[in-house]
């Protein structure tokens, strides 16, 4: 089900995940939890609910501004790529009108300095 690299990302999406799977016998019970099921068993079911809640909201929204922070300079860099490669297009489209207008290759070879 989960790898340990794939526990390893799931804080940074501000996810909590438990399974809980019985063996076919119903012997034995095995449990995974990210944080760790004992968490999710106070959070849901102990007498300390407000205070676990409010802490794991707390840390969700320091992620989600960490993220919004980091996609605002993600995109701070692309405008300004934008922008650069725009201001080149224009360049291009002048250089071609001045060609065009030209009419370089009209011209008598021995006029072209060859």
């Amino acid at each position: 089900m989960f790898s340990r690299k794939q526990a390893s990302f799931l804080p940074f999406c501000g996810v909590d995940v438990n399974v809980i799977v019985f063996s076919p016998n119903k012997e034995r019970v095995y449990s995974f939890g990210a944080p760790s099921v004992e968490a999710f068993m106070h959070r849901y079911f102990g007498q300390n609910r407000d205070a676990t809640t409010s802490s794991t909201f707390v840390r969700m929204e320091e992620l989600r501004k960490a993220k919004i922070e980091l996609l605002t300079v993600e995109l701070t860099n692309l405008l300004a790529q934008l922008e650069s490669k725009k201001k080149l297009g224009e360049q291009l489209k002048m250089i071609r009108k001045e060609h065009q207008e030209k009419k370089w290759w009209t011209a008598p070879i021995e006029n072209l300095g060859l």
